[in-house]
């Protein structure tokens, strides 16, 4: 019960009150955050969130001496974060602070994935993430691939993973969507990295079915498994 209620509290709060922004200039040794998170449900506090670090800090009233370094919970179901809290009650957080910690590390989660992204002249974004041993894939190539797509608002609208096997097509043959095209010889064999496709390289102004709305930008994790 007491799970149930602090879920349904979190849905109810920030559904009055959820507004994200980037105007917090607090630093962390001088140095500004990757990403911003606040809120209107609580005045003056931010989360800042450094990419690949294990810490992020709740700043309360954006003044140093209240900058309180924390360390992720283990994943973000409400079980766990309940237990994370338990740890951290050295730092005294509140109902209202446990509340605007959880919807920021969610937003976080999201917002990660957008960062590092370099952008070909098509506007097509990539990431590596994972370099590979093997070969960039070539046109004609038969290249299996998994896969997971994401819609800007965080929706899995597709995962070859769920499937438990690797998508399989001929690289060059317009088979796949010009995102694919393009974006897949930019890895190598053994590779891993992220493609943000802008509609005009995906399904344009069409979308595809009731999956992917018109004019969307879609998030492909992907993982070159092979192209022969």
């Amino acid at each position: 019960m007491k799970k149930i209620l602090f879920l349904f509290f979190i849905v109810f709060f920030w559904s009055l009150n959820n507004v994200k922004s980037q105007k917090c200039e607090c630093k962390i040794n001088g140095k500004l955050s990757d990403y911003v998170y606040q809120n209107q449900g609580l005045p003056g506090y931010c989360l800042m969130f450094f990419d690949k670090s294990p810490t992020f800090y709740l700043c309360k009233d954006c003044t140093p001496k209240n900058q309180v370094p924390l360390s992720f919970p283990q994943n973000q179901d409400i079980k766990t974060y309940m237990e994370w809290l338990d740890v951290n009650k050295k730092n005294k957080i509140n109902a209202k602070e446990a509340i605007f910690i959880y919807e920021g590390l969610k937003q976080w989660e999201k917002a990660k994935k957008m960062l590092g992204f370099q952008t070909t002249a098509s506007g097509l974004g990539y990431k590596i993430i994972e370099q590979g041993n093997g070969k960039k894939p070539e046109k004609g190539k038969n290249v299996k691939v998994h896969y997971k797509g994401i819609l800007e608002d965080g929706t899995v609208f597709d995962s070859s993973y769920d499937r438990g096997q690797p998508f399989e097509f001929p690289l060059g043959m317009g088979r796949v969507i010009k995102g694919w095209e393009e974006g897949i010889p930019l890895f190598n064999v053994g590779g891993k990295g992220i493609l943000r496709i802008p509609p005009e390289l995906g399904y344009g102004n069409a979308g595809a079915g009731n999956i992917i709305p018109p004019n969307a930008t879609l998030i492909f994790e992907v993982e070159i498994i092979s192209a022969e």
